[in-house]
């Protein structure tokens, strides 16, 4: 999962090489430092430069003004757009880049022009010159391509969740206590959707006639008993099987045992709780295959019902789009220090209503399939 877990891949062992990934860093830091420039020079020809009286100024001043306005704000709009798809590359294998970025994206775009017309006064109303309104709409312009790398690099995850899911590694590898050293055999014929313990690849197939869990068609996860957990199964199927030496089950100190008890007393009798037995099975070879074969089930359900139900209430998620701005308006024209209504944020426009909905859908999709992700390796339910 992106907030507790590593990244699939490695950002150590760069694509293209280290080389590359240097220079790229390099080209990253700066544009970003450019972006930064312009940004701090039209912040402050909006706070001390008297922008407002642009309209009073002379012919000559006022080309100046505007170049060095377009100047700044095409050194943040191009830094910005750079600097964006840089990072992408350097920390495209970490899951909160693309998210990490369209906030970014957002708060330059939507929440700086946004902010500094509500609490800027009437001396920072865009609509007061032209001087004004062109340092606004910098911002808002240099957010349009960093948030198309972040909506590509979402889009990126979500593949990267469905290849992973094909391939068989929904989820970063674990170490487990036990059966980390089994080596996958054959599957047998599976009579289930969810296979049983014995119908995966890591039950012997020597040992499988001879396991009591085989034997009741049963699986080790619903009896709380198994092969690599327990050494009782293992010994005893090994009284079976000539001349097999088995290495499956651990050493008792790691199965949760009891104290040891004298050996007068006989041999002791290792007594679960039932919280020890489900830890026993996370951390068991055999159950977290299960668990991928349950992600594998369960994830294209999940994606595919998901992308159904937000077809099905885009017109009432458009609806609700609406009604959010206007509480927005509403809620800016109350704090705001203009006079009047306030800043308008005034309705999209149908294609841009559009673009917005499907990029809400893109990033519900992705939180559910990190959600069903942790739910299925992380919590293993």
């Amino acid at each position: 999962m992106s907030g507790g877990e590593e990244s699939r891949g490695n950002v150590r062992n760069p694509l293209f090489g280290p080389n590359v990934y240097g220079a790229v860093v390099l080209i990253m830091n700066i544009a970003f430092a450019v972006a930064g420039i312009g940004a701090l020079y039209l912040l402050g020809a909006m706070f001390f430069g008297n922008l407002g009286e642009f309209n009073q100024a002379p012919q000559a001043d006022r080309a100046r003004i505007l170049g060095n306005i377009k100047l700044a704000g095409d050194g943040l709009t191009y830094g910005l757009a750079v600097g964006a798809v840089c990072a992408a590359y350097v920390f495209l294998a970490e899951e909160i880049a693309g998210y990490a970025i369209l906030a970014a994206a957002a708060l330059i775009g939507l929440g700086i022009p946004f902010g500094l017309t509500s609490f800027g006064g009437e001396a920072l109303a865009p609509e007061k010159s032209r001087a004004l309104g062109q340092a606004f709409l910098a911002f808002t312009r240099a957010a349009y391509i960093p948030a198309g790398v972040a909506g590509l690099l979402i889009v990126k995850d979500i593949f990267q969740r469905l290849v992973d899911a094909v391939r068989g590694r929904p989820a970063k590898e674990q170490t487990m206590a036990f059966g980390a050293g089994a080596q996958k055999e054959s599957r047998p014929v599976r009579l289930s959707v969810l296979g049983k313990c014995w119908e995966g690849p890591y039950c012997r197939e020597f040992i499988r006639v001879h396991c009591p869990i085989f034997q009741a068609r049963a699986a080790c996860w619903r009896q709380k008993r198994g092969c690599y957990c327990e050494e009782d199964i293992v010994s005893a199927a090994a009284g079976k099987v000539s001349g097999t030496q088995l290495a499956m089950a651990p050493d008792v100190r790691y199965n949760f045992a009891n104290a040891a008890v004298p050996a007068a007393a006989g041999p002791r009798k290792i007594q679960l709780s039932d919280s020890q037995k489900r830890e026993r099975c996370r951390n068991c070879i055999i159950y977290n295959e299960h668990q991928k074969d349950k992600y594998r089930l369960l994830m294209p359900v999940v994606l595919v019902g998901t992308i159904v139900l937000c077809v099905v209430f885009a017109g009432a998620l458009k609806g609700y789009l609406g009604v959010a701005l206007t509480a927005t308006e509403t809620l800016m024209a109350r704090i705001s220090f203009l006079p009047g209504k306030g800043p308008q944020i005034g309705k999209p426009s149908e294609t841009v209503q559009w673009v917005l909905i499907s990029a809400l859908v893109i990033m519900a999709v992705s939180k559910v399939l990190q959600a069903l992700e942790w739910a299925i390796f992380k919590v293993k339910i």
